[in-house]
Parts: structure tokens; sequence; C-alpha cells
């Protein structure tokens, strides 16, 4: 079985690809926020899970463009 190697091109653009779902995740959630704070009755576990999830998410976009730029460089 040959080996392929994969460019820095090519493992840029599955980065990319990884960024742009998580910036897909991030508005969803951000959107849920906006729909409990527009409940009469917000919760705050809802948001609290929301939020927390944003900041993870956050976190892999920040894990990920350090990669691509260390691919880049």
């Amino acid at each position: 079985m040959a080996e392929y190697t994969l460019t820095n091109e090519e493992k840029n653009n599955i980065i990319i690809t990884h960024l742009r779902t998580l910036a897909f995740q991030k508005y969803n959630l951000e959107v849920s926020i906006l729909e409990e704070n527009a409940s009469d009755q917000p919760n705050q576990d809802n948001l609290t899970s929301y939020t927390s999830q944003v900041d993870v998410i956050n976190k892999k976009i920040e894990r990920l463009e350090a990669e691509s730029s260390s691919l880049t460089a």
C-alpha cells in the first residue's frame, strides 16, 4: 500500500472545514441564547449550558487557528 502524505495546504483545507463547522455550531448556540432570552422566563440552566458550549467552541477555534498559522508560516 502506498503511503500518502498530506501537504500543508491540504491540512489547512481540512482545518478550514472544521473551523467552518465550528462557526455554524457557535452561531446555532447564539441563536438558541436569543430564543431562550426571548421567553417570558428564560431557563438559566439552558443559558448556562449554551454559554459554556460557546466557550468550548471558542477554545477549539483558537487552537485550530494556531495550527493553521503554523502550517502557513
